[in-house]
C-alpha cells in the first residue's frame, strides 16, 4: 500500500492519500466525494499537481499516480471546484490587507476635496514623480482610475486602455503629457 499526505484545503493539517497497487484503488482518509474521488486525489494523482503534498512525499506521490493512470473513473456529477483555489495549488500567494496611507499629513487637510487626477501609459517623467508633482500642484493624484477622476493624463489619448475606456465611458477630460504640464488645478491652461 502506498500512502501520501496532502494539505488539506480548509484546515491547517493533511490528509492522507492510500493507494492499493495491486487492485488500484485509492483511498482518501476525508472520504471525498461520493467515497470515490475528493480534491486532494483529483488534484494529486488526476491532475498530477504537487504543491499542496510535502517534498518529502513527492516520490510516493508520483508513483501512486502512475499506478493509478486510466483506473480512476471520475462520477459525471463532479465539479473539482479545487481548479479555482489558487492558494492551495500554490499559483498566488494572498495578499494582506492594503495599507492606507494618510495623504493630509503631507499634503494638507483638504488633500481629499481637491479635484483628482489619474495617469496612464508612459509619462515623460516616472510615474511617482509625476503623482508628486500633481499633489504638490494641488490635485489629488491617483494611479487607479475611481469615481470622481476630473482628468486623465495619457501617453496616446487615442489608444483603448482600460483607463482610456472607462474615462470615455464616464465623460472624463482626457489630455496629452504636454497639455498636463501646461494645466493648473482650477482647469486654466498656462
Amino acid at each position: 500500500m502506498l500512502s501520501f499526505r496532502c494539505k488539506s484545503k480548509t484546515e491547517d493539517e493533511f490528509r492522507v492519500i492510500k493507494v492499493d497497487p495491486i487492485r488500484r484503488t485509492v483511498i482518501c482518509d476525508c472520504n471525498g466525494f461520493d467515497g470515490t474521488i475528493c480534491s486532494h486525489i483529483d488534484a494529486t494523482l488526476l491532475a498530477g499537481e504537487r504543491f499542496m503534498v510535502p517534498e518529502a512525499d513527492h516520490t510516493t506521490a508520483d508513483r501512486a499516480s502512475k499506478l493509478v493512470a486510466g483506473s480512476i473513473v471520475v462520477p459525471n456529477d463532479w465539479r473539482g471546484a479545487w481548479r479555482k483555489n489558487n492558494v492551495w495549488r500554490g499559483l498566488s500567494v494572498p495578499r494582506g490587507p492594503r495599507q492606507t496611507v494618510d495623504m493630509t499629513e503631507e499634503f494638507g487637510d483638504d488633500y481629499y476635496s481637491r479635484p483628482k487626477v489619474c495617469f496612464t501609459g508612459t509619462g515623460p517623467r516616472a510615474r511617482r514623480q509625476l503623482l508628486e508633482e500633481a499633489r504638490l500642484a494641488g490635485w489629488q493624484a491617483v494611479d487607479d482610475f475611481q469615481s470622481g477622476i476630473k482628468v486623465l493624463v495619457a501617453e496616446d489619448p487615442t489608444k483603448n486602455s482600460n483607463k482610456l475606456k472607462k474615462a470615455r465611458q464616464f465623460a472624463v477630460p482626457i489630455l496629452s503629457y504636454e497639455e498636463w504640464d501646461t494645466l493648473h488645478v482650477d482647469g486654466s491652461f498656462a
